[in-house]
């Protein structure tokens, strides 16, 4: 019953925060950064260093700007692209509205994150 009434909420929760707007709820797991800025460092620290951990970890400086979360969210523009060892992605603002726990969604204010996407076009 709780699991269908969050799943009812998010899906109003959608249809009222973006009315004729309509943008595509999604969710996923994956690496977030505060700023476009901070994700296309960690891009370029690991290029050159072959080290994911210590990219991020340099990048972070004592904060938690970046990290992994499991999220619902919706995209956004897209606002760069790189390229990383899996191929091109698209650097992609993305709106929070979620945390997903083993028990379902945790509702947090409205928060912009940016992250990498696979590039349109490009093989799944």
């Amino acid at each position: 019953m709780t699991r269908c009434f969050g799943i009812t909420s998010l899906l109003l929760l959608s249809f009222f925060a973006h009315g004729a707007q309509a943008q595509e709820l999604r969710t996923g797991h994956g690496f977030i950064c505060d700023t476009e800025a901070q994700l296309r460092e960690i891009v370029r620290l690991t290029k050159e260093s072959r080290n994911f951990e210590a990219s991020a970890e340099k990048v972070n400086n004592g904060t938690d700007a970046c990290g992994f979360a499991t999220i619902v969210f919706f995209k956004g523009e897209t606002v760069g692209g790189v390229w990383t060892s899996e191929g091109r992605s698209d650097i992609v603002k993305i709106t929070i509205i979620a945390n997903l726990r083993w028990y379902g969604a945790e509702f947090v204010a409205p928060l912009v994150q940016f992250t990498l996407l696979k590039a349109e076009g490009e093989d799944a």
